[in-house]
């Protein structure tokens, strides 16, 4: 749960950093495991996740292109969620948001993904 947290807090420091035009940026994946694990990998995790912004009627397409089931959480600067889905597939109405920067958080069993949008 701390470490959601501190996933969370610097997630959101990154969000206000971002630039103001209403974008969806890149992401980062996290992937969950027992830290305990000595297994290294080596190559880098695929994305599983595709976020993009439809400037016509201001939404958010989130698609997954793995099979996997969870769920999608969009927080705003203050760390306050302003979107839930409990499907990765999903679609975010943005339209009313308040000018900012916010966080969209999908997450499954096995991995995280962390991405930003500012508007």
């Amino acid at each position: 749960m701390a470490k959601r947290i501190l996933t969370l807090a610097f997630a959101a420091l990154i969000s206000l950093l971002a630039s103001m035009a209403r974008e969806v940026l890149p992401s980062e994946v996290i992937k969950k495991g027992n830290p305990d694990d000595p297994q290294i990998e080596r190559a880098p995790m695929r994305n599983p996740i595709v976020a993009a912004y439809e400037e016509t009627d201001a939404t958010i397409t989130i698609q997954c292109n793995v099979d996997a089931e969870g769920d999608v959480t969009m927080y705003n600067s203050n760390g306050a969620i302003v979107f839930y889905s409990s499907e990765i597939d999903c679609t975010l109405d943005v339209s009313g948001l308040p000018t900012g920067a916010y966080t969209i958080v999908a997450e499954t069993d096995s991995w995280i993904v962390v991405t930003y949008f500012s508007n």
